[in-house]
């Protein structure tokens, strides 16, 4: 999981599949040690580690030798079934390097409206490494290259495969989208308090946010999305509901070297309204189902789950937690700047939700995914139904339903600054 989030683990940049043929290569990671080798190739079967044949090894146990950290270096053997028939073996040494998973950070699309653009921003969790590379710090690159080249009109941020990452980065992403401000309340088993905030004093982006949302966005991802919707800065479009994971964890073993760890539960979080995602998630202000809808996931499913309570709000912050010369540091470089509720777009959601009805219920596709969700809950009922073989994996129709809520969005603010004279 750790490095799951850092995007960054050591190795040296192979991934082996097995096949018919034993272990073969499928993929060389960019500038890894492998790929920088310039000798092996797709397709290669991996035959030897350190001398030891494993060629009749089981894949588990290959993986596990490739992993071993007993030395920086690793002596690989491949064969390689030539043009002509033959077959060619060779050996290379490679050095174990931090490889950084560039592929599975964020990336966005642009799509024209009106004199300008709108962003949708895919991340897919938070993270950062030793290299520096941090979510927060590509959303910013990003969006300073939008707006070098266009003008940037709004922005959806799809959270709908983020299942979490590091709750420093949550809050930073966070951050680049309100003044100063709680964003992030935990609460231990003894009742003990801790504020986590953003004092960074502007935000990076204040126009139009659609945060997208699903039930498989948990943890950091419902931290960030609950707390641009507390503040009223973003509307949260998608299921129902989230995962509902808002639990502390603790983890025994912080050695990354080791194997095995374990979590203990040792608390809950709290955005800045008082309320935690634990087990409610975050609710959507516009529903727009997934393809996961139908589907029982979540931490209510769980064994065992924490209960959802709630704690006071934190708008207004009372700097309780702080102390000594630094809570006058905060009283005049902090406080000033609080970011305020905005209720603005929670007033034209009655507007924008009949909008997005009207749209959907208009929508011969969007009817037909509804209509096959309908008989997947029927049939996870135990009902004898036949479930619809329409296949909707080429189309985006939460996206498309976003972009249209954005634009919407998008109008009124218009409209609002041209009734100002702005």
């Amino acid at each position: 999981m750790r490095l799951s989030l850092e995007k960054e683990f050591q190795g040296v940049g192979i991934v082996l599949t097995e096949s018919i043929d034993g272990v073969i290569v499928t993929n060389l990671i960019n500038n890894s040690p492998a790929q920088k080798s310039e000798i092996i190739k797709v397709n290669d079967i991996l035959t030897e580690i350190n001398g030891k044949s494993v060629e009749y090894v089981s894949f588990d146990k290959v993986m596990k030798k490739m992993k071993s950290k007993d030395s920086s270096e690793i002596l690989l053997g491949f064969k390689r079934v030539l043009d002509d028939g033959s077959i060619s073996f060779w050996k290379v040494k490679l050095e174990r390097e931090p490889i950084s998973m560039d592929d599975q950070r964020l990336s966005y699309t642009l799509e024209p409206f009106l004199n300008g653009i709108i962003a949708k921003l895919d991340l897919t969790s938070f993270y950062e490494n030793s290299n520096g590379i941090t979510s927060e710090k590509d959303i910013k690159k990003a969006l300073r290259a939008i707006k070098k080249e266009n003008n940037l009109l709004g922005i959806i941020l799809d959270l709908r495969e983020n299942a979490g990452g590091f709750l420093s980065q949550a809050i930073k992403v966070t951050a680049l989208f309100i003044k100063n401000g709680v964003v992030v309340i935990s609460k231990n088993s003894q009742d003990e308090m801790r504020y986590l905030r953003n004092i960074e004093g502007e935000a990076f982006y204040n126009g139009p946010l659609v945060v997208l949302t699903s039930k498989l966005s948990a943890s950091a991802s419902e931290i960030v999305a609950a707390s641009l919707q507390d503040y009223g800065v973003a509307l949260i479009v998608g299921d129902e509901t989230t995962f509902g994971k808002g639990s502390i964890q603790y983890q025994t073993i912080t050695d990354k070297s080791a194997d095995y760890f374990f979590k203990v539960t040792v608390g809950k979080y709290y955005t800045v309204s008082g309320k935690t995602t634990q087990i409610d998630g975050v609710q959507a202000d516009i529903v727009v189902p997934s393809e996961y809808s139908p589907f029982k996931i979540g931490e209510r499913y769980l064994k065992y789950p924490l209960k959802s309570d709630t704690v006071k709000p934190a708008y207004k912050d009372k700097l309780t937690d702080v102390n000594g010369k630094i809570k006058l540091w905060f009283r005049h470089n902090y406080l000033p700047n609080l970011q305020k509720k905005v209720t603005f777009w929670q007033k034209m959601l009655p507007n924008l939700r009949k909008n997005s009805q009207i749209r959907v219920s208009k929508d011969p596709i969007f009817q037909s995914f509804l209509k096959k969700q309908d008989q997947i809950k029927l049939k996870i009922k135990g009902e004898d139904i036949q479930i619809s073989t329409d296949d909707f994996s080429n189309v985006d129709l939460q996206m498309t339903e976003a972009s249209y809520i954005i634009k919407d969005m998008i109008i009124i603010e218009s409209d609002l600054r041209k009734a100002s004279g702005l």
